[in-house]
């Protein structure tokens, strides 16, 4: 009794979930939820109509034997079961209007969720991308969106619908004694218990093996996904991955399996119970029919309300469990739409009035200057701070380098001066504003951004450099490409901007791992932008492109500010100031020329990068 009483304690925490799915289903396409409730109310008084017809042609037919067959003995009988048979072509034909409209409302309320689960993908902070637990909602809340809302609200309409004939079906059973609806509650009561019972069992595997789930996908992706398919084949990755993906299905399968075993025996115990109270109270009925106090046709009548009574009862006590069951999943749906974008300190963030009366366009750009004090900052599920103490300025109109070995913290500065991190100690300043009182968007729009990696979009060359800023014309476009050098290999592209690029869709072409860089820059300079932060821009050109990559990217900036992450010294060897990082700290800063004089750790870095190597002896046969 305990483990019941808690059941009903938990199921009711969720109840409050079922006006906001209401709400959100209803919202979403209110004149076709309106005609389905229509829909199922007129549905829900025809089986009714049936069964009591169903008495009226039994005793008819009945009286017709005892009278002989003529018209007018049979009249009555053959009216009564054109009337049924009008009912149930009737019914059959709003089945199939109410599975059009659910269609429509499927289709509509799925885009209307998906387009919610989109939006706060977009606004929530790039930390949660770095946090796997927020993969594991993310996972939960796809499972939960996009149909579970109207499942969940079909399932009510389905509630509604049975209620409303067995309201009908216990007014029709009446007759024979109060005691027949208390017979059917008792042949079905069972089943809600199962029904809840197995509901828990089955959220409670799929949340706890969230992080199993998601393997499983990965483990997919790596052997379907065109991104690995060269490296797998290289390295016969193939079988063993295959192999990972199968251990870890299999886990998952036995596990499922013997929650639908338990479930199938469940089932079976509820039902057999429910044939029970139907056969005891048919043999009641038998016995009245032998003494002469019930017709064939109340024993026809008692035996169809009878059956549908348990049916409609089971139906609404699964549907029940499946609300349940439904409102479990939603639950994770819900909160994933609560996760609120942090501002970095609370604040009411107010955005710059004179950027806002000025506006950043590529004819009205002010050159920025950055200082970061004391920063630190540590990765979500990492020990060792990835920059600790650190301290630098980016000149106002002048190019910054910082270089460094492989997990010095280079990038971790790129994350922190757009806010896709916050620092938890320092400041950064921007113009000698604090960061963190300039909203998120507002610095990204007067930022651009080569990442490390950039995207491969799979779109045309013009998508590709347009997406840097959206409204950017054709003209726009080819001078970006010109500015960073991407012109010279998009002109003899097919059908130049509007080459497709890609394999991933028909008359793709693909390009070197140099060009797709280039393009990235391009989308870069495409904006106009105040500052200009680039990560390793120059890792994929060889040692001519990246001396004709430097002259563009100066001509390019025109005077606004750079800061170039970079491990290649002759990179840095071009800017106006360079900061050496290690360990999450800057360890020496000032012009290349100053750095290489010191005989610091640059010039050591520097020295290996450019020594002379001798010829290799050739080896005699």
């Amino acid at each position: 009794m305990p483990g019941v009483v808690t059941r009903v304690r938990q199921a009711a925490k969720r109840l409050p979930l079922m006006p906001r799915t209401f709400a959100l289903v209803w919202n979403a396409a209110p004149g076709w939820n309106l005609l389905w409730l229509i829909l199922l109310a007129v549905q829900s008084v025809i089986p009714v109509g049936i069964v009591t017809l169903t008495r009226l042609l039994v005793d008819g037919l009945a009286e017709a034997i005892g009278g002989g067959l003529g018209w007018d003995n049979i009249r009555g009988p053959v009216l009564v079961a054109a009337a049924m048979g009008g009912l149930q072509l009737l019914s059959m034909g709003l089945q199939g209007v109410t599975g059009w409209v659910t269609t429509i409302q499927g289709e509509i309320v799925r885009d209307v969720l998906t387009r919610r689960l989109h939006a706060q993908s977009i606004a929530l902070d790039y930390r949660h991308y770095e946090d796997p637990d927020f993969y594991d909602r993310l996972h939960r809340a796809r499972a939960g969106g996009a149909d579970l809302p109207l499942a969940q609200v079909t399932a009510m309409g389905s509630m509604l619908q049975s209620s409303l004939t067995l309201v009908a079906m216990t007014a029709v059973l009446l007759r024979y004694g109060p005691w027949v609806p208390l017979a059917l509650l008792i042949g079905t009561a069972p089943t809600l218990f199962i029904v809840i019972r197995n509901s828990r069992r089955l959220y409670r595997w799929s949340r706890e093996s969230t992080p199993e789930q998601r393997r499983v996908w990965y483990y997919d992706w790596l052997i379907t996904a065109r991104d690995n398919a060269a490296e797998l084949r290289q390295f016969g990755l193939g079988e063993y991955w295959k192999r990972l993906y199968e251990q870890h299905r299999i886990k998952l399968r036995k596990e499922r399996l013997s929650l639908a075993r338990r479930q199938a025996a469940g089932q079976f115990t509820a039902g057999a119970m429910g044939m029970a109270a139907g056969g005891a109270a048919l043999a009641w009925m038998g016995r009245g029919a032998m003494r002469g106090a019930l017709s064939l046709g109340d024993i026809a009548l008692f035996a169809q309300a009878f059956n549908q009574g348990q049916s409609l009862i089971r139906s609404l006590l699964q549907n029940s469990g499946q609300m349940y069951t439904n409102l479990l999943y939603l639950g994770d749906f819900f909160e994933f739409l609560e996760l609120v974008p942090a501002d970095g300190n609370g604040k009411d963030l107010k955005r710059d009035p004179e950027n806002e009366r000025n506006g950043a366009t590529s004819r009205n750009l002010r050159p920025v200057e950055l200082r970061l004090e004391g920063i630190a900052f540590t990765y979500p599920g990492s020990k060792t701070p990835a920059v600790n103490d650190l301290s630098l300025d980016i000149a106002a109109g002048k190019i910054t380098a910082v270089v460094g070995e492989n997990g010095a913290g280079k990038s971790t500065l790129i994350k922190l001066l757009t806010r896709l991190h916050e620092p938890s100690e320092g400041r950064i300043f921007w113009n000698g504003r604090d960061i963190r009182d300039i909203p998120p968007d507002e610095i990204r729009k007067r930022t651009a951004v080569l990442l490390q990696n950039p995207m491969h979009y799979q779109e045309t060359v013009g998508t590709n450099i347009r997406l840097g800023r959206l409204e950017a014309g054709s003209e726009d476009v080819r001078e970006a490409a010109r500015a960073s050098g991407a012109s010279e290999f998009v002109e003899r592209l097919p059908r130049d901007y509007e080459t497709q690029l890609g394999r991933m869709f028909e008359g793709g072409v693909d390009l070197s791992i140099g060009e797709w860089q280039k393009l990235a820059l391009a989308r870069a300079l495409a904006r106009p932008a105040e500052i200009f932060l680039l990560d390793e821009p120059t890792s994929a050109l060889d040692a001519w492109a990246e001396s004709d990559w430097y002259t563009r990217l100066r001509r390019a900036l025109g005077g606004r500010t750079a800061l170039i992450i970079t491990h290649r010294l002759t990179t840095a060897q071009r800017a106006d100031r360079v900061y050496v990082m290690t360990g999450g700290r800057i360890v020496e800063s000032g012009t290349p020329e100053a750095l290489l004089a010191s005989g610091g750790r640059y010039a050591e870095a520097w020295a290996s990068q450019t020594k002379s190597f001798e010829p290799v002896p050739s080896i005699e046969t």
